[in-house]
């Protein structure tokens, strides 16, 4: 009979070591019990039935899975530095020293069993989500959810954690010393720096966004991504590394060339995510910066003042493109006048009927030149072409960085923030995200003068993906496939666009029409107040009898949090 590989054979003698021990044996049962608890409480209907959890399903996993990675790393910590010490002082692996294996095979097995261990744990608390999810009302399974979270969470906190115990453990040698500092380390990320450099330090994924919604999946792919290899790298590069400093005789030179190889590329591959994630944070520090140095530089230029813009956008999968006609006049006599757009645009033309005008791009500010001086109240027809996603870190200037990132106090998790959605199935563009011109600059902190609404006469028309539909102020109207209109007899200070998988529930009240957009599949609240359905008209008319609406329609829509 063939004998096993020996990183499995050490693997199966240390999870019947971890099985036996009732350290573990009580973790295990009292954290599937706060679980279960918990889940009573915030998700069934003897407790408080939240709606957060049942409205975003993926919610009930993810919560599940959160909390239980807090106590499990604590606990993964004190296993990975307890078998190195267990071998020293009492012998215990002893059956596998007789064999003749690599200081890697010895390692890994090592690891391997407690990592195979905790994802059972893993399993266990997924399936009571689970449970508690088929039994919620109102609300479905996520079945995707139970699969990327625990790669997205514990893995890679599992991974990091007991790659840096491993590595300390076999450079210090004090089990003590090793688990004051990994533990130090794990609280000082959630009490202390939390969601520092854009979620750097969160080897948890505690403070890290990773609410998932079922119109666009993650918020900020990149950063969660980007961290999670960082952190899973990092540890699979300290296990390695691990390998060639612990003390006995290596038994196979190829598994030590093996590990230096791998230990040094994973943990090369840990630092460089981990560098370009802060390039990237640092970028977007400094940007809002520079955008109100800008702003306060200029905010007397000259401006246009806009009576009508025709806006054409047409959609594409991570981007849009589009074409924006200027009508107005000039408000003083000058030859170049400024404009404001988000830096995510690169503007390719500006046209004056057919003739190419000068322009120039400083960040969000756009300079258009004549080559006369235009006097004041001289008309303008202008047309700018520009393509692009938005840049976020340029939206809400006026808001301080520390609030308009600021965690919610309402959730156990963090739901992040985001200003813009360009996805393939859901576009969202509100006028803080400046995906169209508008005259002057932006926010400035010197100038009050620099904040204007005028209203204008917006005419918007929009080509979709297939299978989408927009939704904009005014009459939506189809002039072919994926290509449509809004009609509006009345002016707007600003002006927003939504694309998705919409449907359109309408309620007539006398001359007035009640919408409701909704994403494809999200009607559930049709089925809603069954007693005074047939009434619901008439409560409104009543209502609207002592207010002034001028308006025919009343839309609601749904959109991403």
């Amino acid at each position: 009979m063939p004998m096993a590989p020996p990183i499995i054979t050490i693997a199966k003698y240390e999870r019947k070591i971890l099985m036996r021990s009732w350290f573990f044996r009580i973790f295990s049962v009292f954290s599937l019990f706060v679980l279960f608890v918990f889940n009573m409480g915030e998700v069934s209907e003897v407790g408080n039935m939240d709606w957060v959890y049942r409205a975003i399903p993926s919610n009930m996993p993810y919560l599940n899975l959160l909390l239980l990675n807090l106590a499990q790393a604590i606990i993964a910590v004190f296993l990975s530095s307890e078998f190195i010490k267990r071998e020293r002082k009492q012998d215990t692996t002893e059956v596998f020293f007789v064999r003749s294996m690599s200081n890697g095979s010895y390692l890994l097995g090592k690891t391997w069993s407690i990592l195979s261990i905790f994802m059972l744990i893993n399993g266990a608390a997924l399936l009571l989500g689970l449970i508690f999810n088929l039994l919620a009302l109102d609300t479905y399974v996520d079945w995707q959810a139970y699969l990327y979270y625990p790669l997205l969470i514990s893995l890679p906190s599992l991974l990091f954690l007991i790659g840096l115990t491993s590595l300390f453990m076999s450079l210090i040698r004090n089990q003590a010393l090793t688990f004051v500092f990994i533990l130090g380390y794990i609280l000082s990320s959630l009490i202390y720096i939390k969601a520092d450099y854009n979620y750097l330090f969160d080897c948890m994924a505690f403070y890290l966004p990773l609410f998932h919604s079922q119109i666009v999946g993650f918020g900020d792919w990149e950063t969660v991504f980007t961290l999670r290899a960082m952190y899973a790298s990092l540890g699979i590069g300290f296990i390695f590394l691990s390998i060639l400093l612990l003390r006995r005789l290596p038994q196979s030179k190829a598994m030590n060339a093996f590990s230096l190889v791998l230990g040094l590329a994973f943990t090369g591959t840990g630092f460089y995510l981990g560098y370009q994630h802060v390039e990237r944070y640092q970028a977007s520090v400094d940007l809002p910066k520079r955008v109100i140095a800008l702003n306060n530089e200029y905010v007397k230029h000259p401006k246009i003042n806009i009576e009508k813009q025709l806006i054409h956008l047409e959609q594409a999968e991570s981007s849009f493109s589009a074409t924006s006609t200027i009508e107005g006049f000039a408000s003083t006599a000058a030859n170049a006048f400024v404009f404001n757009l988000n830096p995510g645009l690169i503007v390719s033309a500006v046209m004056n009927g057919t003739q190419a005008m000068d322009f120039e791009r400083k960040t969000n500010l756009l300079f258009i030149r004549t080559d006369t001086t235009l006097s004041e109240g001289s008309p303008v027809n202008w047309t700018i072409q520009y393509e692009g996603t938005i840049e976020e870190s340029a939206c809400f200037l006026d808001i301080d960085r520390e609030l308009k990132y600021k965690r919610a106090d309402d959730f156990v998790f963090d739901i992040g923030r985001k200003y813009a959605f360009i996805f393939p199935n859901f576009l969202l563009l509100t006028p803080e995200a400046q995906w169209y011109p508008q005259a002057g600059v932006g926010y400035s902190d010197q100038d009050p003068s620099w904040y204007r609404k005028d209203f204008i006469d917006y005419q918007l028309s929009v080509t979709t993906l297939p299978g989408l539909q927009p939704v904009s102020p005014g009459e939506l109207k189809q002039l072919s496939e994926n290509s449509y209109t809004f009609e509006r007899d009345f002016d707007l200070p600003q002006l927003s666009l939504s694309i998705g998988k919409y449907k359109k529930s309408t309620m007539e009240t006398d001359s007035l029409s009640f919408s409701v957009y909704h994403i494809e599949g999200h009607d559930y609240f049709k089925n809603a107040l069954p007693d005074i359905r047939d009434t619901i008209p008439e409560i409104i008319r009543e209502r609207l009898a002592a207010v002034s609406y001028t308006h025919l329609r009343a839309h609601e829509t749904e959109a991403d949090l």
